[in-house]
């Protein structure tokens, strides 16, 4: 139980670290990705996909914010969505290398919709 107490404070530490970051820099698309994973992983649905939406429209091209994007909708179960951002991070300097480091994203990967695209 301590273990499970101390993992969430440092989850939530996480969170305020990187709402303050957003706070001083609005313009990082990379961080409002993160925070926006952040949000669904807790299941707060409307929080992460502003904050994915807001990190798109600030960097609509990086491969990096496209994959966490990828992983915040598969998160929220829109695997649809989820394959066509991870299309897209893939067609980046991201590649497929950097979206196997996503854990949160095995499932899109082995998906036959994905593989589809004739990417390997």
């Amino acid at each position: 139980m301590q273990g499970e107490k101390k993992e969430r404070w440092m989850e939530l530490c996480a969170q305020a670290a990187i709402e303050q970051l957003i706070a001083v820099t609005p313009q990082d698309a990379h961080a409002r990705s993160e925070l926006g994973l952040y949000y669904a992983q807790e299941n707060f649905r409307d929080k992460a996909l502003t904050q994915a939406h807001a990190a798109l429209a600030l960097d609509p091209k990086n491969g990096q914010v496209l994959g966490n994007v990828a992983e915040i909708f598969e998160t929220l179960g829109d695997r649809k969505q989820a394959i066509e951002y991870a299309r897209a991070s893939m067609a980046s300097d991201y590649g497929l290398n950097g979206l196997e480091t996503q854990p949160g994203l095995r499932g899109v990967l082995a998906d036959p919709n994905f593989r589809a695209s004739g990417k390997k």
